[in-house]
């Protein structure tokens, strides 16, 4: 059964990226080896992403190539690794903003204008922590 066919039934899998990596790896009958190739990612990263020794996010390339090899979004990936992700598609995020939208609707301009401010100091706070993974980086396979 599928990673898939788990979330299309929610049923709620608390999986680590480690597992989630060699789950979709065995999935596709593939060696690390070969996902190395495919993914154009060092199979010594792979090897440690699947146990879990890769201890910091993996950059954007190595998400990007595994992503595209392994069918998994990069969403799930991050899922995986404790970040909660909104896609812009996803019913979530569409829910999230009626939410916002309708508890601001009254509010006066200046009270708007104050919420986009303060929205737009923790993003940026939120930049130099954590910086947004940056999708248009090509696949070079880092160690």
């Amino acid at each position: 059964m599928s990673i898939h066919h788990y979330r299309q039934h929610h049923v709620c899998m608390v999986v680590t990226l480690a597992e989630l990596i060699r789950t979709k790896r065995k999935m596709s009958n593939l060696s690390q080896t070969e996902l190395s190739r495919r993914a154009s990612v060092a199979q010594g990263v792979i090897s440690r992403i699947e146990t879990g020794a890769y201890k910091e996010v993996p950059p954007a390339d190595v998400l990007a190539g595994l992503s595209r090899v392994l069918g998994l979004s990069q969403a799930e990936m991050l899922e995986a690794l404790g970040y909660h992700v909104l896609e812009e598609e996803s019913p979530t995020y569409d829910e999230t903003a009626l939410t916002i939208a309708r508890a601001v609707r009254d509010w006066t301009p200046r009270q708007k204008k104050l919420l986009m401010d303060y929205i737009e100091v923790v993003s940026e706070a939120l930049d130099a922590y954590d910086p947004p993974i940056d999708d248009e980086q090509p696949i070079t396979g880092a160690a």
